[in-house]
């Protein structure tokens, strides 16, 4: 998902510098960060995508039928970790 994004996503939401979150997703990914941030940016543009990806994709039939219910869980799931990040600065 992340990387349809930036495939065909990134131009209408440019808030997101490819390079530079990839590597913090890496890294956060690794384990070497466990930057909230990260996550809830991560998750922010999975639901994104999943909005935003044409139904006869092909990445369509590795979802669920209920794209609408999981947009809503990483919106979640981001609105937590940016939550939880805001408490830790």
């Amino acid at each position: 998902m992340l990387d349809f994004y930036f495939e065909y996503c990134n131009w209408m939401y440019r808030h997101v510098h490819p390079q530079s979150f990839q590597v913090a997703w890496n890294k956060f990914k690794s384990g070497q960060s466990s930057d909230r941030l990260t996550l809830a940016t991560a998750c922010v543009i999975m639901a994104l995508a999943i909005r935003y990806i044409p139904s006869r994709h092909e990445l369509i039939a590795s979802l669920p039928t209920q794209h609408d219910e999981l947009c809503a869980r990483y919106y979640a799931i981001a609105r937590d970790a940016l939550g939880r990040y805001r408490q830790e600065c």
